[in-house]
């Protein structure tokens, strides 16, 4: 559900914006989820401080800004 929409990036944006910065969706962005905990891996070049604020803003978002539609 993560990464089908959030305040900051509507549906496929997300994806579409970490594969820009060399983030592979899959091999390096990906989540699993188990009985008591759902984790995210998030890894974010470092080498620009953009990709660490949209990294963080992010993180932001999964926290308290997920797009729960009906039809997902």
């Amino acid at each position: 559900m993560a990464f089908n929409g959030s305040t900051n990036f509507k549906k496929n944006e997300l994806i579409s914006y970490l594969q820009s910065i060399g983030v592979r969706f899959g091999a390096d962005l990906n989540a699993y989820t188990s009985f008591d905990e759902t984790v995210y891996m998030l890894p974010i070049p470092t080498d620009k401080k953009e990709n660490v604020e949209t990294g963080f803003q992010v993180l932001e978002d999964w926290a308290h800004g997920v797009a729960f539609k009906d039809e997902a």
